[in-house]
């Protein structure tokens, strides 16, 4: 663009200048939006088409090219400009979970798909229903872990890559990098308690033979709490068998409509409580 005639944009030789006079004639630089100002484009049109050009353009296939690049920057600032508000919600996040003691709830089962509705797993049920329908509108997650924008006092692990037995290696693996900061507790099924019937157990209680929590005591002794779901004992089958057994239609029922609602409330009025406690603590500075 070497030749300049007159007076008007074709006077201009920088970037700068380009912006001021295209502000100048109606285009606002500052909104990002897919539609163009076709006004301003009329100008560079008046501008290009004069005589004594030394080059010609095809003006369509130049208000094209222009609309394209136009759009892809639009789209691009959307995507930054989102991807800086992720990471400052990250960051935020990140900051309140710090800030509170918390609970990590690991759940004991066997893997999943291969040994969904069974007995043993009957924590992972639990689990299941408390992020996909009782905490899905609070919860979000981070890599294998579950945090909430209500309760930033806990985190949910879910583990469906371990055998129930083997449960140890698995949550010293997850929880260490918790364990200053965190309270455990497991959720397991237990047969010494009836179908429909559940217990929060303390920490210090006695493993009652369950094989997982065993390999867990392994670890971290019995130091931690426990959430019994019952699962009732067997009259004739051998336990190994009763416990990979499948629930049938109407324990699930018990399960869906009776234990798991009343589980959910439970555990809400303890994380709470909990919450309560620590925000109380921090208030009296003590």
């Amino acid at each position: 663009m070497s030749t300049m005639h007159s007076q008007g944009l074709h006077q201009v030789e920088t970037p700068e200048d380009i912006k001021k006079h295209l502000q100048q004639n109606g285009m606002n630089l500052k909104d990002i939006s897919s539609s163009v100002d076709y006004g301003a484009l009329h100008t560079l049109k008046t501008w290009v088409n004069q005589e004594g050009k030394e080059f010609e353009l095809d003006w369509d296939n130049f208000q094209e090219c222009v609309t394209f690049m136009f759009e892809d920057y639009c789209r691009a600032s959307r995507e930054i400009h989102s991807k800086l508000v992720e990471c400052e919600e990250l960051k935020l996040r990140h900051h309140k979970e710090r800030a509170y003691h918390q609970q990590y709830y690991k759940l004991g089962g066997n893997p999943e798909p291969q040994y969904n509705d069974t007995r043993h797993n009957v924590g992972h049920r639990v689990m299941d229903q408390l992020i996909q329908i009782y905490w899905k509108d609070h919860l979000y997650q981070k890599g294998n872990y579950y945090f909430s924008r209500k309760y930033p006092n806990i985190i949910l692990f879910k583990s469906d890559s371990t055998l129930m037995n083997l449960q140890g290696k698995t949550v010293y693996k997850n929880f260490q990098q918790f364990h200053k900061q965190s309270s455990l507790i497991v959720l397991h099924d237990d047969l010494e308690r009836d179908l429909g019937k559940f217990q929060f157990r303390k920490a210090g209680t006695s493993s009652r033979g369950h094989n997982g929590l065993k390999s867990i005591d392994g670890v971290y002794k019995n130091k931690y709490s426990k959430i019994a779901v019952g699962i009732g004992r067997p009259s004739s089958k051998s336990v190994t068998n009763y416990v990979l057994s499948k629930f049938d239609d109407k324990e699930k029922e018990v399960l869906d409509f009776e234990v798991i609602p009343n589980i959910a409330k439970e555990l809400e009025n303890i994380i709470e409580a909990d919450l309560d406690r620590q925000r109380d603590k921090k208030v009296n500075g003590s």
